[in-house]
C-alpha cells in the first residue's frame, strides 16, 4: 500500500466482498491516500477499485449456492456460511446492487466484476447487468 500511495495511479484489490468487508476497504483507501498526502501528492488522484466475484441469478438462494459452489472451488474445498458471505456480492439484481453500493459508500471507484452465470444463463446475466446495474450507478 506504500507504493500505491507514493508512485500509484490506482489501487484495486481481489476479495472485495469476501476477503475484505467494506469497512476495511476504506480503512486501506485511507491509508494509501495519508500516504500520498505525505509523499506531496493529490490523493483524490488515485483510482480505488475492486474486483469481486458476482453471483446473480433470480433468486438469492439459486445465486447463493452458486457462489458457495464457486468459492468453494476455488479455495480448496472451503465451505462458506451465509453470514460469512454477507458482504459478497450476490443474489438478485436488486441485491447485487445492493452490494456494490456498500462497496461504493466505502471509496470504491470502480467496480470489477467477476461473474459466474451457468453457461445457459450468461446472455440473461449481462442483459441484466446492462439494463439494471449499469443504468444505476450512471444515474
Amino acid at each position: 500500500m506504500a507504493e500505491v500511495g507514493k508512485n500509484g495511479d490506482g489501487w484495486g484489490p481481489g476479495g472485495i466482498g469476501t476477503s475484505m468487508k467494506p469497512a476495511v476497504y476504506t480503512e486501506k483507501m485511507n491509508q494509501i491516500k495519508a500516504i500520498a498526502k505525505q509523499a506531496g501528492r493529490d490523493p483524490e488522484k488515485i483510482v480505488f477499485s475492486g474486483h469481486a466475484i458476482m453471483s446473480m441469478e433470480k433468486t438469492y438462494d439459486r445465486a447463493f449456492e452458486k457462489f458457495k459452489a464457486q468459492m468453494s472451488v476455488r479455495l480448496a474445498g472451503r465451505d462458506f456460511t451465509e453470514d460469512e458471505l454477507k458482504f459478497s456480492i450476490v443474489g438478485t439484481t436488486d441485491d447485487c446492487i445492493a452490494g456494490i453500493e456498500r462497496y461504493a459508500k466505502a471509496g470504491l471507484n470502480h467496480f470489477v466484476s467477476n461473474p459466474y452465470p451457468h453457461p445457459d444463463d450468461l446472455k440473461a446475466w449481462f442483459t441484466a447487468f446492462k439494463e439494471k446495474i449499469i443504468p444505476y450507478f450512471n444515474q
